[in-house]
């Protein structure tokens, strides 16, 4: 690559912020994911309650649990930015929606899931809910928090890249 775009190796590189484990403020991470935590409206629907897990391997995934009350069937879809997702019973009578291939520059965009379980009900979701949710813990590990600070700050960056670069 450095042939083919005239690059002298080792000189020619975008200079960058750098953030170090060690230098994480998670207190500021945790006030700008604040306003990203997961959230159930239930209404006076039987869904009881919304976990999520996010997914972190060759594309990135966000998992939303939804269980219900007394054995009611829950019926649901996740809209985000144009496309459905639905909810799939699993054997232990919850449901999941599985949101899959989110780029960078959309972990802090809201997933919306509307559906109905003898009742009607919302959840709004991002990825950055997790790192909300994580850093919150009291029981995650120093390495959890550091690794969702991290994604953080590499979400940050990418956003503010793409808004310079115009991308």
């Amino acid at each position: 690559l450095s042939e083919a775009n005239h690059w002298a190796i080792g000189t020619d590189y975008a200079e960058m912020d750098r953030f170090y484990a060690s230098a994480y403020n998670f207190e500021a991470v945790k006030e700008s994911v604040a306003g990203h935590r997961l959230a159930l409206s239930a209404g006076n629907s039987k869904a009881d309650t919304a976990l999520m897990r996010l997914a972190l391997d060759s594309e990135t995934e966000l998992d939303v649990r939804l269980t219900v009350a007394d054995g009611a069937e829950l019926s649901a879809t996740a809209s985000f930015h144009g496309k459905t997702y639905d909810a799939v019973k699993q054997s232990d009578g919850s449901y999941i929606i599985t949101v899959t291939n989110i780029p960078a520059a959309w972990l802090g965009d809201t997933v919306a899931i509307t559906g109905t379980a003898e009742g009607e009900f919302t959840v709004s979701v991002s990825a950055l809910s997790y790192v909300c949710s994580v850093l919150n813990s009291e029981t995650m590990s120093t390495e959890a928090k550091n690794a969702v600070a991290a994604l953080y700050y590499y979400y940050t960056n990418v956003v503010a890249y793409r808004a310079d670069s115009n991308q």
